[in-house]
């Protein structure tokens, strides 16, 4: 049974002037200045999403919300911070030491264009994300089919990563199976986001404000059908 693993791990920042970077603080284009310069690995694809804005081309690409017109057309885009995704990789280690590399040039280039890679897994500051403008028909009929993007309201607020595992033998059951128990195992990896003491400016009094408020908003698991060259593969991320 073959197995690979890749990591997608969602990086937060302090601007030169020692503020927060999110939708608040920063544009797009900001932080686009920074992706500009990160080098481009025509050997990842087709493995790595691209998508049809081509926001994510890189292993690195801005994450956010991006907001459309009422025909489809692209408004603006909301920036939350950079996601770094590693490639698919043979062994947990493997993707490991990619993202250690990925995170490390990251970091050396932000320095370089006056920001601070941080680490936190919930914004400090803001308790909550507003569309601003609300949403349109067409945004909305976006994500009525979606139950991801029904909260990504509150993913604008959270940072950490997201583990991604398959096995090509594997088949649709088994890995619904995996993702229940990953579920069920969730509270042992709490740990990962217990950087986030802070809640509206102020310490927060419980241990994680991250996990407090995305438990059972947001999944900790989600199973589903991926695709190789011959077969669908299962894939399970938490």
């Amino acid at each position: 049974m073959m197995f690979t693993f890749g990591i997608e791990h969602e990086v937060a920042f302090l601007d030169s002037a020692g503020l927060f970077v999110d939708w608040t603080t920063a544009t797009f284009a900001d932080l686009d200045h920074i992706i500009a310069q990160l080098p481009l690995y025509p050997s990842d694809y087709p493995q790595l999403y691209v998508g049809d804005a081509v926001i994510r081309k890189k292993r690195w690409y801005i994450e956010g919300i991006e907001r459309f017109s009422e025909t489809g057309a692209p408004l603006h885009f909301d920036p939350k911070g950079i996601e770094i995704r590693t490639t698919i990789h043979p062994s947990i280690q493997g993707a490991v030491e990619e993202l250690r590399h990925n995170f490390a040039c990251l970091r050396a280039l932000a320095e370089a264009c006056g920001f601070t890679a941080v680490l936190t897994s919930f914004n400090p500051y803001q308790t909550k994300y507003i569309y601003a403008p609300p949403l349109n028909n067409y945004e909305q009929e976006l994500r009525r089919d979606d139950p991801t993007y029904q909260t990504e309201h509150v993913a604008m607020l959270t940072y950490g990563p997201d583990l991604n595992l398959a096995l090509a033998d594997m088949s649709a059951a088994a890995a619904i199976d995996t993702g229940r128990k990953l579920t069920a195992y969730s509270p042992y990896i709490t740990s990962f986001s217990y950087s986030s003491p802070f809640y509206a400016g102020q310490l927060w009094e419980g241990l994680s404000v991250r996990t407090f408020i995305r438990t059972g908003i947001r999944p900790a698991a989600l199973t589903k059908m991926g695709c190789s060259q011959s077969a669908p593969v299962p894939l399970v991320s938490t």
